[in-house]
């Protein structure tokens, strides 16, 4: 690139490296550093733009939601498709699930906690449905087998998405001494396994 073209694009606030997945990263790594209350400014600040910049390339606060909601949620389903590899059916397989959502919420616990706060509206209810399509999936597919109706698949699963929001924001929030992820994941499996199981 020409010196003159680069020194229009910082004169504009527009610095050539930056692109909207490094201001992403940026955006994650202020989250980590000041926790989910963290301003648009103090990410822009950490990015090294200006907040129009980051506007420029990312969208509005709502956008900035939605995008870092789509780079967790991508987090969270790899870690239930590696669950899921282990196998699919009976309580240790709903174990697994739980306790991989739940790791990959205490590693990115500010992430989970800025994107749930700060959601709202559509984007929450998004996050909700890609969280709670791997469940409805086994759900289903354990009472499809079992001769009985799958029909209850996708309210339960979103009930018990609706359980992990909660259960997991109080997890990372407080850290309960001794509570870690298998313990924790063992004691909703618990909790679930009376109602979700196929009966017979």
């Amino acid at each position: 690139m020409p010196k003159r073209a680069i020194t229009t694009a910082r004169r504009r606030g527009r610095p050539p490296l930056a692109s909207r997945e490094q201001l992403l990263d940026a955006a994650e790594r202020a989250i980590r550093r000041h926790g989910p209350t963290v301003s648009l400014d103090r990410i822009a600040d950490r990015a090294g733009v200006s907040k129009p910049v980051l506007f420029s390339h990312v969208g509005d606060r709502r956008e900035l939601v939605r995008a870092l909601s789509e780079r967790l949620l991508g987090r969270l389903e790899a870690a239930v498709r590696a669950a899921q590899a282990r196998g699919r059916e009976g309580r240790p397989a709903l174990q697994r699930v739980i306790a991989a959502q739940l790791e990959t919420i205490a590693e990115h616990r500010h992430l989970y906690a800025f994107v749930n706060g700060a959601g709202g509206g559509d984007t929450a209810l998004e996050f909700a449905r890609r969280a709670a399509a791997p469940l409805e999936d086994d759900i289903r597919l354990a009472r499809t087998r079992a001769g009985q109706s799958g029909a209850v698949a996708a309210s339960w699963s979103f009930a018990i998405i609706g359980m992990m929001y909660m259960v997991g924001s109080w997890w990372v929030a407080e850290r309960p001494r001794a509570l870690d992820a298998d313990s924790l994941a063992r004691q909703l499996t618990e909790l679930l396994w009376s109602g979700v199981a196929p009966l017979g």
